[in-house]
């Protein structure tokens, strides 16, 4: 399990709190979910995903949703999962493939956020 440091839980609790808020009710309920099995349910192919996606957010919203991954990453990790998101639009050429979109990664909080 990863143990972050009171500074960066609280940095987290805050860009989570502050992204939950731009939300609707609608997208609130997308978004949480119950810290069960079905977190660990995962995959780093292109598959269908449940939550919100930049595709169905705003733009501040997106920046928000941002702010969570800024938040709860290092600097590296962060750096690395944003340039393998913007590689999406090279695949999608590459192999000629229409589910490729960098704005297809979706978000899902599990538990409440305290």
């Amino acid at each position: 399990m990863l143990m972050l440091g009171a500074v960066a839980q609280a940095d987290l609790l805050s860009a989570t709190q502050a992204f939950l808020e731009s939300l609707d009710d609608e997208q609130r309920l997308d978004v949480l979910r119950p810290f069960d099995a079905e977190r660990e349910n995962w995959h780093f192919i292109p598959k269908d995903r449940e939550g919100p996606s930049f595709k169905t957010l705003n733009d501040e919203q997106d920046a928000l949703m941002l702010g969570v991954l800024r938040a709860g990453l290092s600097e590296e990790g962060y750096t690395k999962a944003e340039a393998i998101r913007h590689l999406e639009p090279i695949l999608r050429i590459m192999e000629g493939a229409e589910h490729r979109d960098l704005e297809r990664y979706h978000l899902l909080i599990f538990g409440e956020p305290k």
